[in-house]
């Protein structure tokens, strides 16, 4: 097994030890013994549902080696279900059974294969014996003829269960069988023509019908899911109630499955809760997700590390304790992340995004992940790698991803949403993107003015609840996935630039700000904002006290640019702009600004001083206070912007 391997199924077992199994639920499954309740391990896609039951099926081998039979044999660990139906019968067949009709399915097929497991020779009819010839016929052929066989279907199948369930007890024998794929088994045996079926109503296919069959197999199955999500959940919760029903009725067998968290925790069925109690969830913290990337680098061959001595794996990967940020600055200065919190805000928090996004960043060379531009290539690798994941997002999501609401955010700003900015209209987008994980919230985090992201993972309903209502918050935030899209449609689109955006990351409101006015060596006006100078004026010797309001406002809003071209188009002084506003004439407060007949003559003003430009101040709150100047080099103006979100400059 070499490093950043994604499939399970290219996973050689002889490296399985070697994986890091994190969770205490987890080891707990991993080390019980045949007979115990621990039996199905729900998880979303990309949670390492398969790597675990073939581990599980190994140490099961090892363990009772020729004493207990095991289904598969040792050349196939665990058998991946298909089922063997054309596609015709795939829907009208498969799509009517209920969630109790497919528990007596999976009973009566799981308890017959368990019966040609222990050798059994029983008395039974033609039928029964047909079904019991083959030791080595896969379950998912013999799920398939049990659906065929739909006549009278449930008189027909629980007198047959009945029948083979009392032959099994009755032979007194152990017997262990591993079942996976119960979510992508509705393959038919016509691909080809359900691959033109896909492609027929516009929906996501390969157009490589030469491709990989697995490969092919999955995108088949998840289209299959999202268009009849009833029959998609019905199998696989009726798979869970069958396990609990013959740890009941027939204990010597054990069944060891895995199922879709989408499917098993939104089932509406009144015995799910009971049967709970057979499943393992798999979940991650983030020093799980961390330890996992660290065995991923630890892989990799010394000639492949930038700084192999290193201590950390994410340095020794990437050659650094820390990575720029491309914009996000703090006090003047470019903010820097660990290289693993870098990585892991780019996922959902599965391990899948992570040795999609890890992968992608060891595909570069050892040269291009060192020297001046190795931030920049390695924040390139992860834009690639990210967009591959939310393609691969899109086409698994249950229920079906909708461009129809994904539009609508193409039009937003900024990655960064004040609840009392959202429109109406925006609202149910933003819902579908929260109930995805795709936006996060921003929650107290005890500190005035400061937040933490919250983004849901596939483990907080994320898929299964289609319809979360968009919870109450201050902030909401786009997930970085998103980005790029947004940009696509919408070159407008501003980044933050003073928060690192991504789940568990601190989002500090701004202000106070503080604003001196200065001169600069030239004795030239100019503005520290931010411990940052800005010298908007060249050429005046002094700067009117109406530049002094609008360029202090217009730099609280970070438009330096702005500034520069506002100053450079002052038309009227101090003497016009007090005669305006009366109460500003001693700088005493912005307290004449608060009342709307206030501002509207402020608009006009603005207007009538800066007619090349369409703007206007919507609301001013805020203190100024006049230094008197020792020298020229001291401040003569400051003002304190309580909060700077109350100063907003509007096209």
């Amino acid at each position: 097994m070499g490093p950043w391997t994604i499939d399970a199924s290219g996973v050689d077992i002889a490296h399985l030890s070697e994986v890091p199994f994190c969770r205490e639920a987890l080891r707990l499954f991993l080390d019980s013994s045949v007979g115990s309740l621990e039996r199905v391990l729900v998880a979303p896609k990309g949670y390492g549902k398969t790597l675990y039951l073939k581990y599980k099926s190994h140490l099961i081998r090892q363990k009772y080696r020729s004493s207990i039979p095991v289904f598969p044999d040792i050349r196939q660990d665990i058998e991946f279900l298909k089922l063997s139906l054309d596609w015709k019968e795939m829907l009208q067949d498969v799509g009517r059974l209920s969630i109790d009709n497919w528990s007596v399915l999976w009973q009566f097929v799981l308890i017959a294969k368990g019966l040609q497991m222990v050798d059994a020779e029983p008395d039974v009819d033609d039928y029964l014996k047909k079904f019991l010839r083959s030791k080595s016929e896969p379950i998912g052929d013999m799920l398939s003829a049990a659906i065929r066989d739909h006549d009278n279907f449930g008189a027909n199948t629980a007198q047959r269960l009945r029948v083979v369930r009392k032959l099994f007890n009755d032979a007194g024998k152990d017997a262990v069988i591993f079942v996976d794929n119960a979510d992508e088994m509705f393959v038919g045996l016509d691909r080809v023509e359900q691959l033109r079926e896909i492609k027929a109503k516009g929906q996501a296919a390969s157009d490589d019908e030469d491709s990989e069959q697995r490969s092919i197999d999955s995108a088949i199955s998840a289209e299959v899911a999202k268009n009849n999500p009833a029959m998609w959940k019905a199998a696989q919760v009726g798979l869970l109630l069958a396990v609990r029903e013959i740890e009941r009725s027939a204990p010597s067998l054990s069944v060891y499955t895995t199922l879709r968290a989408e499917a098993v925790y939104t089932a509406d069925h009144p015995d799910v809760l009971q049967a709970r109690t057979y499943i393992v969830p798999i979940r991650y913290s983030e020093e799980d997700l961390e330890e996992i990337f660290a065995w991923h680098v630890n892989m990799m061959p010394e000639s492949s590390l930038v700084e192999p001595a290193q201590e950390h794996p994410a340095e020794r990967l990437m050659g650094s304790a820390a990575i720029e940020h491309r914009y996000v600055k703090h006090d003047g200065a470019i903010v820097n992340e660990r290289p693993f919190d870098l990585v892991l805000r780019h996922t959902t928090f599965s391990p899948r995004d992570l040795v999609v996004v890890g992968g992608q960043i060891a595909r570069l060379s050892v040269a291009e992940r060192s020297g001046a531009k190795r931030a920049e290539r390695i924040r390139k690798a992860i834009d690639t790698a990210t967009a591959e994941l939310l393609l691969y997002f899109r086409a698994n999501a249950i229920p079906r991803w909708s461009e129809d609401w994904e539009q609508p955010i193409t039009k937003l700003g900024s990655p960064v949403l004040k609840r009392d900015e959202i429109a109406d209209s925006l609202r149910p987008s933003l819902e579908k993107l929260y109930s995805y994980g795709l936006l996060g919230m921003a929650e107290g985090s005890g500190k005035p003015k400061e937040y933490v992201q919250s983004f849901l993972t596939q483990w907080d309903e994320v898929y299964a609840a289609g319809e979360l209502p968009l919870p109450k918050a201050d902030y909401y935030f786009l997930h970085p996935w998103v980005f790029d899209s947004v940009k696509r449609f919408n070159p407008s689109f501003t980044k933050d630039n003073s928060n690192i955006i991504g789940s568990g990351c601190t989002f500090k409101k701004a202000g106070p700000l503080k604003l001196r006015l200065v001169r600069d060596a030239n004795l030239d006006p100019a503005v520290w904002c931010d411990n940052e100078m800005d010298s908007p004026v060249t050429a005046a010797k002094g700067l009117p006290m109406t530049a002094v309001f609008f360029l202090s406002v217009i730099l609280a809003c970070k438009k330096h640019d702005t500034a520069r071209l506002l100053a450079s188009q002052i038309q009227d002084g101090h003497e016009e702009f007090a005669r305006l506003f009366p109460g500003y004439a001693k700088a005493e407060s912005l307290k004449p600004f608060e009342k709307p007949e206030h501002r509207s003559h402020l608009n006009t003003h603005l207007l009538k001083a800066f007619p090349s430009l369409a703007l206007k101040v919507a609301s001013l709150q805020g203190n100024v206070a006049v230094v008197s100047p020792r020298s020229q080099t001291e401040p003569y103006l400051e003002l304190d912007f309580l909060d700077v979100s109350e100063i907003r400059i509007e096209p």
